[in-house]
């Protein structure tokens, strides 16, 4: 009709067969990925002391790997160690730890090393004994002398029995790479909590 400016709206949908199927299949799987990121958030969570109780340690448990070179004799001597860490909280990185040292004869020795500690960072007191290419190491808190880790060694050394006494500071640096990662598949995947995880867990 002349003058009626009234437009009809047509609405129209989908009929390519499988249409809905697929997006129906996207659905599930974007619900998928977020239920593994919800798994993945819980246990980070229950392993960062942030999110535990008062009772929860303040170190975490660490593992290590590295290399250790050290002179010792009767007199004095010095050891260095450095390598990688990992602990219980999910941080990763390096390490270093050097100190004086003692040793109940003259030795020289150069060592691939892996360990674990309860309280890795800082100082602490180690007793190590070896035979051969082989040294075992246990490490104590200074200030309570509770036992605190132990460490396995393979070694080149000048002197097939060694047994020596140090008290070493190790200094530790965190990677942010792993992370970082971690954030970017979650605002890959368009987890809600993507943002709230660097703030919260990291």
């Amino acid at each position: 009709m002349e003058g009626d400016n009234t437009t009809d709206t047509v609405t129209t949908r989908d009929s390519t067969p499988g249409a809905h199927e697929v997006s129906t299949d996207q659905t599930a799987l974007k619900s998928a990925y977020h239920e593994a990121a919800d798994r993945v958030e819980a246990s980070i969570s229950s392993a960062n002391p942030t999110h535990l109780s008062a009772e929860a340690p303040e170190n975490p448990k660490t593992f290590f790997a590295g290399l250790s070179v050290g002179l010792v004799t009767p007199a004095g001597g010095q050891e260095v160690s450095t390598g990688l860490f990992m602990n219980s909280r999910g941080s990763v990185g390096d390490y270093l730890s050097q100190g004086p040292a003692l040793g109940y004869l003259a030795a020289a020795s150069a060592c691939v090393v892996a360990g674990r500690s309860d309280a890795f960072e800082g100082k602490s007191l180690s007793t190590s004994l070896g035979l051969g290419p082989l040294s075992i190491s246990t490490s104590f808190d200074p200030a309570t002398g509770a036992m605190i880790g132990e460490s396995v060694s393979v070694c080149l050394a000048a002197g097939d029995v060694r047994a020596s006494v140090s008290s070493t500071e190790t200094y530790t640096s965190e990677f942010s790479a792993p992370q970082r990662i971690y954030r970017e598949i979650l605002d890959f995947i368009g987890y809600p909590a993507a943002g709230s995880a660097s703030n919260g867990v990291f």
